[in-house]
C-alpha cells in the first residue's frame, strides 16, 4: 500500500480496541495511519507538521480575500460608476453568497468528496475568479468597455464567493483532523492559532493591497489591477502550500474524483442532507401513527424501524450541537458594527490626516494577533496548572459578556460625541465634532477579546461536538449564522442614523446581554462528547 495516499475511512471500521473485528486491509490501513500520526509530530508540544501547511494555506487565502475585497467598495464607486445603493447591495450580496456557499462546500465534503479534494477543487475556482477580477480592473477595460468590465467583475465575485465558501467550511475542520489524535488541549490550541493566522493574513492583506492601489503617479488612474493581481499571486502560494503537505495529511475521505465537483458532486452531495430530512420526517410520521419503538429517548428514535441506529445517533448529535448556534446570529449583529456603524462613528470624530476612519478596523486584527498567543502560551496554561478548564459553553458566554461591554461603551461614546461641538448631533459623513478618534479603540479591544472566547470556541465546538459523517456540514451551519447576522443587520440599518445611534448600540448591548443569560441558563449543563469517545467514533 502506498503510504503517501492513505484513504482510511472510519465509517467502515470500529473502535480502536476492537482490532479482532477488522479485516486485514483495515488493519493495514490503521497501522499506516498510526505511523503517519506518529511521524507528523516533530517535537513535544508542537502541532503535527501537516497542520502548518494548512495554516500557511489559510494565511495566503485570507490575505488574498481581504486584500481584494477591501477595494471593492471604492472600485465600484470610482471606476465602475456604481451608486452608493448599488455598491451596498453588491457588497451585502457578496457576503451572503460567501457564507451560503459554505453550506455547499460542507455538504460536498461530507457526502461525496473528502475535505482535501473539496478544498483543492474550490481553490481552483477561487483562483480563476481572482484572475478575472484583476483582468477586469485594467484601465482600458473599465474606460473603453465598461459594460464588459462590469460583467467580468460580477463573474469574478460569483467565482470568488463560491471558492471561499467551499473552502471556509472545510479548512478549519481539515486542520483539526491533523491534531484530533493528540489531546483536547491540542484541539483547542489549533483553533486559536487558526484564528490567529486568519487575522494575520487579513491584516497584512488589507494593509499591503490598500498601499499598492495608491502606488501611482499624480494624475494617473488608481492601479486596481495590481491591487487585485497581488491577491491572485498570494492564492497561487496558498494552493502551493496546500499541495506541499499532501504526503503528510491525515485524510478521512468519503470518496470522489477530480470531476466529482463538476458533475456527480451536485447530484450525490445532497444525499446526506436529504437523508437527514427523511429521517426526521419518518420519525415524526411514525410517532404520529403511534408506531411502537422500544427504548425511545428522543423523537428521532421513532425512525429506528426504517433507518440504521448509527445514522439516527449521528443526527441526534448534529441537531444537539446546532441548537447551541441559535444565539450566534445576535452575536454577529453586534460584531458587524465594526465594519458599518463604527466607521460612521469614526468619521464624526477628529482624526489625523494619515488615518482614514475605516483603517481603525485594523485595531481588531492587531489586538487578536497580540492576544491569541498570550492566551495560548500564558493564560490557558496557567488555568490548566490550577486545574481550571472552562468549557466551550462558559467561554462562549464570556465572549457574549465582552461584546455586551463593547456595545455599552459604543453607546456612551456616541452620546459623548453628540455633546461636543460644533455640530453636536447634526452629523453626516462630511463633518465631525471636536473629539479624538482614539476614544474608539476600547470597543475594538473588547470585541477582539470576545472573539477569542466566543468565535474561536464556536469553531472548536462545531468540530468536536459533531459526528464524523457531518463535521463539515455542522461547521458550515455554524459559519452560516454569520450570514443570518448580516441579514439582521440589514433589517436594523434604517435606524442606524444620527441621532439614533446611541439607542442602536444600547439595544444591541441589551440584546447580547439577554442572549448571554438565556444561553448560559439553557446550556450550562450541556453534556459534551468526551475526547476519548470522539476518537473511538472517528476511528
Amino acid at each position: 500500500m502506498d503510504e503517501k495516499s492513505i484513504n482510511y475511512d472510519p465509517s467502515t471500521t470500529v473502535g480502536l480496541l476492537d482490532e479482532e473485528k477488522l479485516t486485514p486491509e483495515q488493519l493495514e490501513q490503521k497501522a499506516q495511519l498510526e505511523k503517519r500520526m506518529l511521524a507528523n509530530s516533530t517535537f513535544k508540544g508542537a502541532f503535527p507538521v501537516a497542520a502548518y501547511f494548512i495554516l500557511c494555506n489559510e494565511f495566503c487565502e485570507r490575505f488574498a480575500y481581504y486584500g481584494a475585497s477591501l477595494n471593492f467598495e471604492e472600485y465600484m464607486t470610482i471606476s465602475l460608476k456604481f451608486s452608493t445603493q448599488t455598491t451596498d447591495a453588491v457588497n451585502n450580496g457578496f457576503q451572503f453568497w460567501c457564507y451560503f456557499t459554505a453550506i455547499i462546500g460542507g455538504i460536498l465534503a461530507d457526502a461525496f468528496m473528502s475535505r482535501y479534494n473539496t478544498i483543492l477543487n474550490f481553490s481552483s475556482v477561487y483562483l480563476v475568479g481572482l484572475c478575472i477580477l484583476s483582468f477586469s480592473a485594467i484601465p482600458f477595460m473599465y474606460n473603453d468597455y465598461l459594460t464588459l468590465s462590469i460583467l467580468l467583475f460580477g463573474l469574478s465575485l460569483f467565482l470568488i464567493g463560491l471558492g471561499t465558501g467551499g473552502i471556509k467550511s472545510n479548512v478549519s475542520t481539515f486542520v483539526a483532523d491533523q491534531v484530533r489524535h493528540l489531546n483536547p488541549q491540542s484541539l483547542e490550541g489549533i483553533f486559536r492559532w487558526f484564528y490567529w493566522i486568519i487575522n494575520l493574513g487579513s491584516f497584512l492583506g488589507m494593509l499591503i493591497c490598500s498601499e499598492i492601489r495608491e502606488y501611482n503617479q499624480p494624475g494617473q488612474p488608481i492601479i486596481w489591477w495590481a491591487a487585485y493581481a497581488v491577491p491572485a499571486v498570494m492564492f497561487v502560494c496558498s494552493i502551493t502550500a496546500f499541495l506541499l503537505g499532501r504526503e503528510r495529511y491525515i485524510m478521512f475521505p468519503l470518496g470522489g474524483r477530480w470531476w466529482s465537483f463538476w458533475y456527480v458532486g451536485f447530484v450525490a452531495s445532497g444525499s446526506i442532507v436529504l437523508k437527514a430530512f427523511n429521517v426526521m420526517y419518518t420519525a415524526l410520521t411514525n410517532r404520529s401513527n403511534h408506531v411502537e419503538v422500544p427504548n425511545v429517548q428522543s423523537w428521532l428514535d421513532y425512525a429506528k424501524p426504517n433507518y440504521p441506529e448509527k445514522m439516527i445517533e449521528d443526527l441526534k448529535m448534529t441537531l444537539k450541537a446546532c441548537t447551541v448556534f441559535l444565539v450566534f446570529p445576535f452575536y454577529w449583529v453586534a460584531y458587524n458594527q465594526m465594519s458599518t456603524n463604527f466607521i460612521l462613528q469614526a468619521m464624526n470624530m477628529e482624526h489625523p490626516s494619515w488615518l482614514e476612519a475605516e483603517q481603525l478596523n485594523l485595531v481588531d486584527s492587531v489586538i487578536l494577533i497580540f492576544l491569541i498567543p498570550v492566551f495560548d502560551m500564558a493564560i490557558y496554561p496557567y488555568l490548566e496548572r490550577k486545574n481550571i478548564s472552562p468549557s466551550p459553553i462558559l467561554r462562549i458566554t464570556i465572549g457574549f459578556f465582552f461584546i455586551t461591554l463593547a456595545m455599552a461603551y459604543a453607546a456612551l461614546l456616541q452620546y459623548e460625541i453628540y455633546q461636543f461641538g460644533p455640530h453636536y448631533s447634526d452629523l453626516n459623513a462630511t463633518n465631525h465634532n471636536n473629539i479624538q478618534i482614539w476614544w474608539q479603540i476600547p470597543p475594538y479591544v473588547l470585541i477582539a477579546i470576545s472573539e477569542i472566547f466566543a468565535s474561536i470556541s464556536g469553531l472548536e465546538f462545531a468540530y468536536s461536538q459533531s459526528p464524523p459523517s457531518m463535521k463539515s456540514v455542522v461547521m458550515a451551519i455554524f459559519l452560516f449564522t454569520s450570514c443570518i447576522g448580516s441579514l439582521l443587520g440589514m433589517a436594523i440599518a434604517p435606524a442606524c442614523v444620527n441621532p439614533l445611534l446611541p439607542y442602536v448600540y444600547a439595544g444591541l448591548g441589551t440584546m447580547t446581554f439577554i442572549m448571554m443569560i438565556i444561553f448560559y441558563v439553557v446550556f450550562r449543563n450541556y453534556q459534551l462528547a468526551s475526547h476519548e469517545d470522539a476518537m473511538k467514533e472517528e476511528f
